[in-house]
């Protein structure tokens, strides 16, 4: 993520993952709202962040409804 670091200067491998770590969009969301200096608006990574909050629990749901039906 892109806690630490900035997203620019890491090498491109390094920020194609970044890009795939929820953390860094909520970093990013957290410098843009409380700072007005963050890569990404606020609404792209509210965006983000609830698409992947929908995805986790979609899958938590399914697990455990398989979870249920082989018991």
């Amino acid at each position: 993520s892109n806690a630490l670091y900035p997203l620019e200067s890491m090498p491109r491998w390094m920020q194609i993952i970044a890009y795939a770590n929820p953390t860094t969009y909520v970093v990013d969301g957290l410098r843009q709202t409380l700072f007005a200096n963050g890569a990404l608006p606020v609404v792209l990574s509210m965006a983000v962040l609830t698409v992947f909050a929908v995805v986790c629990q979609w899958y938590g749901l399914k697990s455990f409804q398989r979870i249920l039906e082989s018991r």
